[in-house]
């Protein structure tokens, strides 16, 4: 689920708006109640545990862009370093 969009839709700016947490429980109720599991994304390992606790099953903490942002931001830098080194030259 995108809760940036939904949001906008409903005109909330606060993920803490207590509008906007009754409607994520709903949505997680509904979702349970049917047996369709329930994930949006978190920034981080702390809001995904938050999201757990309102009822979510699952969720995205790293996009494929940060993975491997951060994994090769230290490799190039190595790298680099590497091909500054005057046995390199």
């Amino acid at each position: 689920m995108g809760q940036s969009d939904l949001m906008q839709d409903l005109g909330i700016h606060d993920k803490k708006d207590p509008r906007f947490i009754k409607i994520l429980r709903q949505i997680t109720e509904t979702a349970r109640k049917k047996g369709i599991p329930s994930g949006l994304s978190a920034a981080n390992c702390a809001e995904a545990r938050y999201y757990r606790e309102l009822g979510f099953t699952f969720f995205n903490v790293c996009s494929d862009l940060d993975a491997l942002k951060k994994y090769l931001t230290p490799l190039l830098k190595d790298l680099r370093e590497e091909l500054k080194a005057p046995d390199m030259l």
